[in-house]
């Protein structure tokens, strides 16, 4: 079967595309079609100005949720401020800062421009 795409002209009638006969109905034309041509149609749909603002509306609604959603997400997230993984106390009680006998011991780094900016 061959399929072929219709439209409905200006008064709602459906136009058949072998024998140009005018159907109001999409299936009448379809049982037509298919009986004496051995046609499949395929029925193109046209939406009018107001199906397509409900539709952009509706998107916009859609899209404002989401963004809503999203900004009381962000705004229940606290960012804790960063505190140092352990005091200078700890450091020197651990033996890694200023302590006689160290455990960790630092000096300049042989890369030139090491942790310079």
């Amino acid at each position: 079967m061959e399929h072929v795409l219709v439209t409905a002209d200006e008064n709602g009638e459906y136009l058949c595309p072998q024998c140009e006969v005018k159907y109001t109905r999409q299936e009448s034309l379809r049982m037509h079609c298919t009986r004496k041509h051995g046609l499949a149609i395929t029925f193109k749909v046209k939406r009018t100005a107001a199906e397509k603002s409900e539709q952009s509306r509706q998107r916009k609604a859609k899209w404002s949720e989401k963004q809503a959603a999203i900004r009381a997400l962000v705004s229940l997230s606290t960012v804790e401020e960063k505190c140092d993984a352990f005091s200078r106390r700890d450091a020197r009680k651990r033996g890694v800062h200023e302590a006689k006998d160290p455990i960790v011991y630092t000096k300049m780094s042989s890369i030139q421009n090491a942790g310079l900016e």
